[in-house]
């Protein structure tokens, strides 16, 4: 359990979208505040740019803030934001 199965591929921009229309609905259901945080640790291609550019306007649509990191660590990033 967890991981993809060989037999059935993964769809991650699918999956992602799920995840960040669950986020938002937890959110909306807790009155709290909607953010999506992205965290790059290397360059992007193009199309994982185009997928970030669809997040970020899914996350948009639906009220919340689409932040976009660049950092050597996921973990530290991530701490050093939500410390601002």
């Amino acid at each position: 359990m967890g991981g993809a199965r060989p037999d059935r591929p993964r769809d991650s921009r699918r999956n992602l979208e799920g995840r960040i229309r669950r986020a938002h609905a937890y959110a909306a259901a807790n009155d709290a505040k909607f953010t999506v945080v992205f965290i790059r640790t290397k360059k992007l291609e193009d199309a994982a740019k185009e997928q970030m550019g669809g997040y970020a306007a899914l996350t948009h649509q639906l009220g919340g803030e689409f932040v976009h990191l660049h950092g050597g660590s996921v973990a530290g990033t991530l701490v050093d934001y939500i410390r601002q």
